[in-house]
């Protein structure tokens, strides 16, 4: 349950720093429908990661921000 508690506290500090910078950002699967099918019992639907979806020129931006807060891409080469 503390994993999905700090998973869903990076995934709002995601959401607001997108905001913020005017990133598009969508969140796919898991932590969209934690909201919309679990509602308030998060520990119904425990979360290893959140899915994302970035259209390709926020991309670039999304990348810097992330970084900015401390993120590493697994995987540098899959943007080339």
């Amino acid at each position: 349950m503390l994993k999905s508690v700090r998973n869903e506290e990076q995934f709002f500090e995601l959401v607001r720093a997108c905001e913020e910078n005017e990133i598009i950002m969508v969140p796919l699967k898991g932590m969209s429908l934690r909201f919309t099918i679990y509602g308030d019992e998060p520990a119904v639907r425990a979360f290893g990661d959140i899915d994302l979806f970035v259209p390709f020129d926020s991309i670039s931006p999304f990348v810097g921000l992330a970084k900015e807060l401390g993120y590493v891409m697994k995987n540098p080469g899959a943007l080339d």
